[in-house]
């Protein structure tokens, strides 16, 4: 009756985090207790399923649980996927610890083997034990409220279905229908954190608490019901705060400083922008002393304080091409826009605004070129009458960083004919003895 419910209680768990019952699912199965439960209670369903097994030369046992997984894959008659890592060399490569090395291995790897044969779910034996330690570590790091809800039974395409069992479930169920598996020794070593935690840290939780799986999965519960709260909560705030401008990513600080514990939201901000919590609080201690243009850096985003904002977007490397114009040439494609080129006789009414303007053609000398601004630059901006810099231009305009690096120039024997978007040289206007006009306008 125990083994019944067991196997009821899991296939239920299935149902619930698969999208339709006909989807294959890809088991991670390393050969240790937790997994070879896994996988006997999925070859007691229906479910499509293949086996993963990784080695990752950490241990003298690795070939016997590579043996043992396959094995039993024969038995099931189920598709045994296999690969070996060179784990520690990765490590050192990517200054990784060996066990975030291997995660990361395993997860990349599994992710490209479910892509390749089409599993539309990776499972893995993730328990309620491994859930606590990884909450209990978040604790002692330092976290925020997802930290403290434990490992999600479902992110992405990864599912795992043993996450209400607690270990002695798994130990007890093994028992009962006789699995065999191989013991990782290396789990009660206390050189990793969170063999630590396992081994030294919940023994003395559950002298205090004997019932602390039971109490942790009720804590748990309410954990999560807050973080849901908390998410829509964080939705709403950064619909308010986050404005979505041509710039980019715009905060404006005095907003930001007049809502409720604005350091803490600020992380929460900038969390999606590949921010960490360390840089946060940094930034954040540095908003009202920092420069207009002083920049922070995360792995994917910049941010550059201007003025009394923040401008947030993509990391991106300056663009140093150079576009030639022919003067038979109608239009030039650059990755930002197309810049068009029409010769009339006379003067044309158009709408006077920044992307688009006429010149005398007389003043211009072929090929045109068009490139990125550089330090030194200067013009004699429409109307001002007198020479000006670009650097000056652009403090006047208040120009941001993000907006001054966009900036692409027309040139014509080496004298700017045209700011592209934002203001033309004086010195090619239209007078009263032009005969032949050149417009000028982007798309």
């Amino acid at each position: 009756l125990y083994i019944m419910q067991v196997q009821e209680h899991f296939h239920r768990e299935i149902q619930s985090l698969l999208s339709h019952p006909g989807e294959s699912v890809l088991v991670a199965v390393s050969g240790g207790i937790d997994s070879m439960v896994l996988l006997h209670l999925f070859s007691k369903t229906n479910y499509s399923i293949g086996v993963a097994h990784c080695n990752f030369q950490l241990r003298k046992q690795a070939e016997k649980e590579k043996e043992l997984v396959e094995q039993q894959c024969r038995n099931y008659d189920l598709p045994f996927y296999y690969n070996q890592f060179q784990t520690r060399q990765y490590a050192e490569q990517t200054g990784l610890s060996i066990q975030m090395a291997a995660r990361e291995l395993r997860y990349k790897w599994l992710s490209e083997i479910s892509g390749k044969y089409q599993y539309s779910y990776i499972a893995t034996a993730h328990h309620l034990n491994d859930s606590l330690e990884t909450t209990l570590l978040n604790l002692t790091k330092g976290t925020g409220i997802l930290g403290l809800t434990g490992i999600q039974k479902k992110n992405g395409k990864v599912i795992r279905p043993l996450l209400t069992a607690t270990k002695k479930d798994i130990q007890t169920y093994a028992n009962e229908q006789n699995i065999t598996y191989l013991v990782d020794k290396s789990n009660f070593e206390n050189q990793y954190e969170r063999n630590k935690i396992r081994n030294e840290v919940v023994p003395v939780l559950k002298e205090i608490n004997p019932g602390l799986e039971s109490t942790f999965a009720t804590t748990l519960e309410n954990l999560q019901f807050a973080a849901q709260w908390h998410q829509r909560s964080m939705q709403s705030l950064k619909q308010k705060l986050i404005h979505h401008l041509p710039v980019g990513n715009v905060i404006y600080i005095r907003q930001l400083m007049s809502q409720a514990m604005a350091k803490q939201l600020f992380y929460e901000l900038i969390r999606d922008f590949e921010f960490t919590p360390q840089q946060s609080a940094e930034i954040f201690s540095k908003l009202e002393t920092a420069t207009s243009g002083a920049e922070f850096n995360s792995p994917g985003f910049r941010m550059v304080k201007d003025r009394q904002r923040l401008i947030i977007g993509p990391t991106k490397h300056r663009n140093n091409s150079v576009y030639s114009l022919q003067k038979n040439d109608e239009k030039v494609h650059l990755n930002q826009f197309v810049l068009h080129q029409q010769f009339s006789s006379t003067q044309s009414d158009f709408v006077k605004d920044n992307s688009q303007i006429q010149v005398d053609a007389k003043k211009l000398n072929y090929p045109l070129v068009i490139r990125k601004w550089m330090p030194g630059d200067y013009f004699y901006p429409l109307g001002l009458g007198k020479k000006q810099k670009l650097k000056k231009f652009f403090i006047n305009e208040k120009f941001s960083v993000p907006e001054k690096e966009a900036v692409w120039l027309l040139t014509s024997n080496e004298k700017i004919v045209w700011i592209i978007g934002h203001r033309m040289d004086d010195r090619f206007r239209i007078t009263e003895q032009s005969k032949e006009i050149v417009h000028f306008w982007t798309e």
